[in-house]
């Protein structure tokens, strides 16, 4: 697949959005995703997921409760944790409260924690966090015009501008 936005290199990151209940895929190269804004570096390996996987696995097979090991199984599709190991997925919905246990060990040594926080392109503030921001660099500016540094003032108002647009285009879309 083509970057969409250079229509020239091959295009190795995906974005799947949701917004109002429409589906909106973009894909694009490294370069451009740079040129973004967009972090490409992950922040784990894949060799860190294989390795959570396993220690998940191992994790499963130390419960202290005999009968979850021989018996779990999930009551609205049927899958034992038995398949789960060996197909490495999930069979419904249902299924992640059936393995909750299992699953938050693997998700702990995956990512660390067990909370999943996501992650957001800097080009894209979250509005909580940008808002916060605002206000510090609105209290910043009035400061700097206090003081008579107005070079500071007009990195100050441009930054300003430039959240409330990243949020306004955000709300927008």
């Amino acid at each position: 697949m083509i970057c969409s936005f250079c229509n020239k290199n091959e295009a190795t990151i995906h974005f799947t959005e949701i917004i109002n209940s429409k589906m909106e895929e973009t894909h694009m190269c490294e370069e451009c995703a740079l040129k973004k804004g967009i972090e490409t570096s992950l922040p784990f390996s894949f060799g860190d997921i294989l390795s959570a996987i396993t220690k998940g696995i191992e994790n499963i097979n130390q419960f202290e409760n005999a009968d979850f090991l021989e018996n779990p199984e999930c009551s609205s599709c049927g899958l034992t944790i038995k398949d789960f190991i060996k197909q490495g997925r999930l069979g419904c919905p249902e299924c992640y409260e059936a393995f909750a246990d299992a699953l938050k060990n693997i998700i702990k040594n995956v990512q660390k924690s067990p909370n999943h926080t996501g992650k957001n392109p800097k080009i894209f503030p979250r509005p909580k966090d940008a808002k916060r921001r605002i206000a510090e660099l609105e209290k910043k500016l009035n400061e700097a015009v206090v003081e008579e540094r107005y070079e500071d003032c007009v990195a100050f108002r441009d930054e300003i501008k430039r959240l409330k647009q990243s949020t306004e285009s955000v709300q927008n879309v």
